[in-house]
C-alpha cells in the first residue's frame, strides 16, 4: 500500500465524516508494516492535540479488549517477522507491533458507536481452508479459501450489514423487517431471507452474485452503475473492473455454487485457471514445466477428493506428471 495517504482523507477520518469504503481504506494504511513510521508521527501528533484520548473513561475496558483482538488478528505475521529477520528486524517488527495496537485503541477510540468498526467480528479463511460460520441473527455463511467476512456482534439497526473480502455462500434468516446486506467492494446485495453466493475474485477484480433461492437486490456505490437489479433464483450477475454490471443470466450452478459441498469442478479451464483453482483448494504453489499451448483446456469434477487423486485423474486425461514435496506442486506436460 502507498506510504502517503491524502491529509483531506485522513482529517474526515479522525473527524467521522468519510464514508465505509474510505475509512476502511484508511484502517488499511494503518495497519500496513510499510508505514509503520508515519504511523506512529501521525498518532503521536493527535494524542498531543486529544483532550478526550487522555481521559480514562468506562469504555478504556472494552477499547482495551478490541486491542487484544486486533492483536491476535496480526499475530502469526509478527511471529514470521520475528523468526525471519536480523536483530534490526526484530526491533522493527515490535514496533509496527506495538503500532497496531495503538492504532487499534485510536480507531476503536475515535469510532465508538460507529456501525462501521465498532463491536466488529471477523472470521478468515487460509488457502486450502473452508469454514462456516453462523451470524447473529441467525443467518449461515460458508466461507470459501481465502475469504474475510467482516459482521457486529448484534445487528441493531434497520438492517443486517455484513461485508466480505473473497467468496461466501449465504443462507439467510428471514427477517423482512431487517433487508440482509452483504458489501464486497462496490456492489452491494440486499436480501431479507434468501440465499445466494458472492464471489469476489481479487486476481480478476471481478464480483459475482449468483443466486439460487428467493430475490435480491443488487446494486453499486459506484457512479458509474448507478442502476438496481433484481435477481431470480437461478440468475448471476457480473460486475467487472471497468465499474459496470456486464451480464445478468443464468448460471452453472457446479462452477458457482457446489465448492461449498466439497465439489472441484473444472469447466473447459485453460492451465492458469487450474491453477489458481488447485492452489486455492489445496493450499498449495503450482509451478509448470514445459507449458502447452493457448488451446489447452480440462473438463472435470471431482467431489472431496485428495490432491493426488486430482493430479491422477489430470495425468490419466492430459498425460502430465507431477512431483508434490511439502506445499509445492510441480506439474510437468509431456
Amino acid at each position: 500500500m502507498k506510504k502517503n495517504i491524502d491529509k483531506d482523507l485522513l482529517e474526515k477520518f479522525f473527524n467521522k465524516q468519510c464514508s465505509a469504503e474510505d475509512a476502511e481504506i484508511v484502517y488499511r494504511w494503518l495497519r500496513d508494516e510499510n508505514n509503520s513510521s508515519r504511523v506512529e508521527e501521525l498518532l503521536e501528533a493527535r494524542w498531543k492535540s486529544s483532550a478526550d484520548i487522555h481521559m480514562v473513561n468506562s469504555n478504556l475496558t472494552n477499547i482495551y479488549s478490541k486491542i487484544v483482538d486486533e492483536i491476535s488478528v496480526e499475530k502469526e505475521d509478527s511471529r514470521k517477522l520475528l523468526a525471519n529477520r536480523p536483530y534490526m528486524g526484530i526491533a522493527a517488527a515490535i514496533v509496527f507491533f506495538i503500532m497496531v495496537a495503538f492504532s487499534a485503541f485510536f480507531i476503536y477510540n475515535f469510532y465508538s458507536g460507529s456501525d462501521y468498526l465498532s463491536n466488529e467480528i471477523s472470521r478468515s479463511t487460509r488457502k486450502g481452508e473452508k469454514l462456516t460460520t453462523k451470524l447473529p441473527d441467525g443467518t449461515t455463511v460458508i466461507l470459501n479459501s481465502e475469504s474475510t467476512l467482516y459482521f457486529p456482534e448484534s445487528f441493531n439497526d434497520d438492517t443486517r450489514a455484513v461485508r466480505l473480502e473473497g467468496e461466501a455462500y449465504f443462507n439467510v434468516a428471514k427477517n423482512p423487517a431487517k433487508p440482509f446486506i452483504v458489501q464486497s467492494g462496490p456492489v452491494k446485495t440486499t436480501a431479507v431471507g434468501t440465499q445466494f453466493n458472492v464471489m469476489a475474485d481479487p486476481e480478476t477484480d471481478k464480483i459475482v452474485v449468483s443466486l439460487t433461492e428467493g430475490k435480491v437486490i443488487i446494486n453499486s456505490t459506484s457512479e458509474s452503475s448507478p442502476e438496481n437489479y433484481m435477481l431470480l433464483p437461478g440468475d448471476a450477475i457480473e460486475y467487472t473492473v471497468d465499474g459496470v454490471f456486464k451480464s445478468k443470466g443464468s448460471f452453472d450452478y457446479r462452477s458457482n455454487i457446489m465448492w461449498k459441498d466439497g465439489v472441484l469442478f473444472f469447466n473447459d479451464d485453460d492451465v492458469d485457471v487450474l491453477k489458481r483453482k488447485i492452489e486455492k483448494w489445496y493450499g498449495v504453489t503450482v509451478t509448470f514445466t514445459n507449458r502447452p499451448n493457448k488451446n489447452w483446456k480440462f473438463t472435470s469434477e471431482y467431489t472431496n477428493e485428495s490432491l493426488v487423486n486430482v493430479l491422477e485423474g489430470l495425468k490419466y486425461s492430459k498425460d502430465i506428471s507431477y512431483i508434490i514435496k511439502n506445499d509445492r506442486v510441480r506439474i510437468s506436460f509431456n
